[in-house]
């Protein structure tokens, strides 16, 4: 896993909260997709000028253009000193100068520097350092071998992020017993954590990109980061992020150059936000602290699930579709091989009832997710610095329903490796999610947290009303339903009730001649 720090560009650090003033708000890619802040920008010629400085003809060259289009003659210098001035020149790092004062006699500048870490959490049986950072702190680099070494600020802040994102039944009221690795006790081995997680889902959490073995392209669309966008972008307007600027947030939105689209802010920042981290972390930043960071973190939990479940269906389909070919390749033979069908003898090519080919988007696993995200939902709710506010109860409610809609919508998933073995000894509710939290269970499912914050879940009075019709049309346990009516009950006697009279200012009238004429 890398911890890299991406560049940024013309951010004011005056504004910036003190975590990210440490980061450098100027800087140039590397790559063909940004140009940097050193120079002005520059026609196709000219790019292929740039590069064709860079080259390896101009290892061979006494002149070199630097990041400011100035070129210098390097005929007076010794061969190691033009090549201490090619490498800076040709790959210039991304520094910005902060301010600069008098001193005395001095003038004195301040800068700071963005620098890419890759820091490597490798699994058990590697047999090398476990936690291994690019920094030369702790002997190069390597931190975490049986613990004699400390582990670098880099590996610790990321172990840090890394347990906030896995870690769900631990009592958040609790300190967490740190290790002299680096990652507390709770966390149990990183690897392990980060591998039951899954990596993409992780990534998620960290806002960052997910890369798939052997397929980096830095020009690939992440729709994780254009969505986040989006709705960063909405909350400045107050908008809803589903139907903000539609004209921008097509399908396939088009990322390519240039970022700056003239009288279009909108765009503008979405592409800043898309394209450079350090702007994206900043601007969420401030965003989270002049609303509510609750909301923010309710709705990035709704994220996990969709894209748990999206991981989980994907599965689930794949599945079907090797159980449908196996069920052919058995007609197949069936029709070569007539008596086959007859048999006493157990068919040897029948895998249908064969043992399951070990899947990593278990039910299992997707109920463990449901269940931490549950669980988050549910300190907040109860466990938080303060009362939750109206709309925070309503994003709570938001979520918390949602996850009620997924898992009834999922009652027909039926994973096809346990289908025909309950009486093998697994239990219905591996099934699937329907069966494992609203089958023979007698649990609260969603609805402990619901009974909780009542008048946030009042708009979705209507949405609540069909899933409970639902629920009793798929069998759910007759002790669940009637509480989950119990509560529909008191939600719909909660609703203000309009005033007849003030709305029928006629009505004492009309009532007052009825009664005359009987």
């Amino acid at each position: 896993m890398h911890l890299a720090v991406a560049p940024l560009k013309r951010l004011g650090r005056e504004t910036m909260p003190p975590t990210l003033r440490l980061s450098v708000p100027v800087a140039q890619y590397n790559c063909d997709l940004g140009r940097d802040d050193y120079c002005t920008e520059s026609t196709g010629s000219e790019s292929d000028d740039a590069r064709s400085s860079v080259s390896n003809d101009d290892e061979q060259s006494d002149q070199v253009r630097s990041p400011t289009r100035l070129v210098y003659n390097l005929d007076a210098l010794p061969e190691k000193t033009k090549s201490t001035v090619r490498d800076a020149f040709n790959e210039p790092p991304a520094m910005v100068v902060q301010h600069c004062r008098q001193v005395g006699d001095t003038f004195a500048f301040q800068m700071s520097e963005v620098v890419t870490r890759s820091v490597r959490i490798r699994a058990p049986s590697s047999g090398k350092a476990r936690l291994s950072c690019s920094c030369s702190q702790s002997g190069g680099g390597a931190a975490g071998n049986n613990n004699d070494e400390e582990p670098c600020h880099h590996i610790l802040w990321l172990l840090d992020q890394l347990a906030k994102q896995t870690l769900y039944d631990t009592d958040h009221e609790q300190p967490l017993t740190m290790t002299s690795a680096g990652f507390p006790e709770e966390m149990g081995d990183p690897f392990r954590a980060i591998s039951d997680h899954h990596l993409n889902i992780v990534a998620d959490g960290l806002h960052c990109r997910h890369v798939e073995p052997g397929c980096y392209d830095p020009r690939r669309v992440d729709k994780h980061r254009i969505r986040e966008s989006r709705e960063l972008l909405s909350s400045v307007y107050e908008a809803s992020a589903d139907s903000f600027r539609p004209d921008i947030f097509t399908d396939e939105p088009l990322l390519g150059p240039p970022i700056v689209k003239p009288q279009d802010l909108d765009y503008t920042v979405f592409r800043m936000l898309v394209d450079d981290d350090i702007f994206f972390h900043y601007f969420l930043s401030e965003a989270c602290s002049r609303g509510s960071d609750v909301i923010h973190q309710f709705r990035l939990l709704t994220h996990r699930i969709n894209a748990v479940l999206q991981d989980f269906d994907q599965q689930q389909q794949q599945q079907q579709q090797q159980q449908q070919q196996q069920q052919q390749q058995q007609q197949q033979q069936q029709q070569h091989n007539p008596l086959s069908v007859c048999s006493d003898e157990p068919n040897n090519n029948n895998n249908y009832n064969s043992p399951p080919q070990e899947s990593s988007h278990t039910v299992s696993w997707a109920a463990r997710h449901i269940q931490g995200v549950i669980s988050l939902v549910r300190y907040a709710i109860w466990s938080g610095e303060r009362p939750l506010q109206a709309a925070e109860k309503h994003a709570a409610a938001k979520t918390l329903i949602h996850i009620l809609d997924c898992v009834l919508k999922r009652r027909q998933h039926t994973n096809n490796v346990v289908r025909g073995e309950r009486g093998r000894g697994r239990v219905f509710s591996e099934r699937n999610l329907f069966a494992r939290f609203l089958g023979d269970a007698d649990c609260g499912f969603v609805l402990d947290e619901l009974e909780r914050i009542p008048e946030g879940a009042l708009p979705y009075i209507n949405n609540l009303e069909s899933m409970v019709d639902k629920m009793a049309q798929y069998g759910v346990k007759a002790s669940y339903l009637h509480r989950f009516r119990k509560f529909m009950a008191q939600l719909k006697a909660s609703r203000p009730v309009p005033n007849l009279k003030r709305e029928s200012p006629d009505s004492d009238e009309d009532g007052g001649a009825f009664k005359r004429m009987r």
